[in-house]
């Protein structure tokens, strides 16, 4: 059980599922919790919302479980009432975890689970600070939820202290969505970044990346594998260039039902040899990928920020990337990389080509994104942004 009563600055992450799982939101977390503890001026802990059992192979970090509830886990006036009845053993349990010391609470990917917070607040339980943090999805769940979910997403707007989103394209969205000039001053921008010295220790012997790669020049892909991700459209463009480039095509992500498909389309053009699946390798072991890669694309038909973006940049690679969602406020068109219009194959089959032919554009564009990169996109910069939450008003 987290002892948080005898710290006098205690940051609580809450999540939905564990941190052990790959993904982009997870790795937001690690890496703020990390510059907390080296700065040694706030103490992070960790609250998984669910119960105990997952994946948890991140060191140096102190977890619990506690499995949450709302009003709309049953449907209809039995689902409000049966949790007005749990209400009061939710916040003596809530009691525990927070403890005197908890100066925020800050949920990332935040579910309607939140709510508990909010009441505890709102009642005088808690007089310490409640962030929201929006990695994408989540923004685009709640903008169609209905009824009283609508309404309980309304009153816990009203009543958190701040909503982070990581890109201004992304705070432009939630904006909209809530249209009430009484709230939106709470919605702050904190792009997220690198950690300089752990990418450094990261440095490997790339020759130790699979024997199907060996020496060959490669064009890399690191995302979920799920339609707003656009794999399929990298494969449909590398499909027109393969006979004219030697080069592979590695992808590599989270597994998801989204993956048979792409690998039936690479069956479908005939591209199996030069086309190479990885799932769910560890965080660590894809940044030995960047280092080897001759291109990082990111084709996506959505997306809010693009961390993996900072990580090519931190290698130096040159990268083609949708211009959709937050990207272009990472990538400038033309000087430290290449934007393409979402889901037109042919453009990016044309930059691709285009790069792997001009060796002095693409280590140029690579140097480029590597200074930009190192000196704004670091999570000093991003925590020192939400410690300064704390003072704001």
């Amino acid at each position: 059980m987290l002892n948080m009563n005898d710290v006098s600055r205690t940051w609580l992450f809450i999540l939905p599922w564990d941190i052990g799982y790959p993904g982009g939101v997870n790795q937001v977390v690690v890496n703020l919790i990390n510059t907390f503890q080296k700065t040694r001026t706030i103490q992070p802990k960790l609250l998984i919302d669910q119960a105990e059992g997952g994946i948890n192979n991140v060191a140096n970090i102190s977890i619990d479980y506690f499995p949450l509830t709302n009003p709309c886990w049953s449907s209809g006036c039995f689902g409000i009432l049966k949790y007005l009845v749990k209400l009061p053993f939710l916040f003596f349990r809530l009691h525990r975890y927070i403890g005197k010391g908890v100066k925020c609470i800050n949920a990332h990917y935040p579910s309607l689970n939140i709510i508990n917070f909010v009441l505890y607040k709102k009642i005088g339980f808690y007089t310490g600070r409640i962030i929201l943090s929006f990695h994408g999805t989540d923004i685009v769940s709640i903008k169609k939820t209905t009824g009283l979910e609508k309404f309980l997403w309304d009153f816990i707007f009203r009543n958190v202290d701040f909503m982070v989103c990581c890109s201004h394209k992304l705070a432009d969205e939630l904006i909209e969505y809530i249209d009430s000039s009484t709230i939106t001053h709470k919605i702050k921008v904190i792009h997220n970044g690198i950690d300089e010295q752990i990418m450094n220790n990261s440095l490997v012997n790339t020759d130790r990346l699979p024997s199907e790669i060996g020496k060959s020049r490669f064009i890399l892909n690191v995302a979920t594998f799920e339609h707003k991700k656009g794999q399929d459209i990298l494969i449909r463009a590398f499909d027109k260039i393969k006979s004219s480039s030697p080069v592979k095509l590695v992808l590599i992500g989270r597994s998801s039902y989204e993956l048979v498909k792409y690998h039936q389309l690479v069956q479908q053009l005939d591209c199996e040899t030069d086309v190479i699946f990885i799932e769910n390798l560890n965080h660590q072991a894809v940044l030995s990928f960047f280092q080897r890669a001759d291109i990082f694309c990111l084709p996506s038909r959505y997306e809010p920020f693009g961390i993996v973006l900072l990580e090519a940049g931190f290698f130096s690679c040159p990268v083609i990337a949708s211009n959709v969602g937050g990207i272009p406020e990472i990538i400038e068109d033309g000087y430290d990389g290449y934007l393409v219009e979402p889901e037109n194959v042919d453009e990016l089959a044309n930059q691709l080509e285009n790069l792997l032919n001009d060796n002095d554009m693409a280590k140029l564009m690579g140097e480029r994104l590597k200074n930009k990169v190192t000196s704004i996109y670091t999570w000093d910069v991003a925590s020192s942004k939400y410690s300064n939450l704390l003072h704001e008003n």
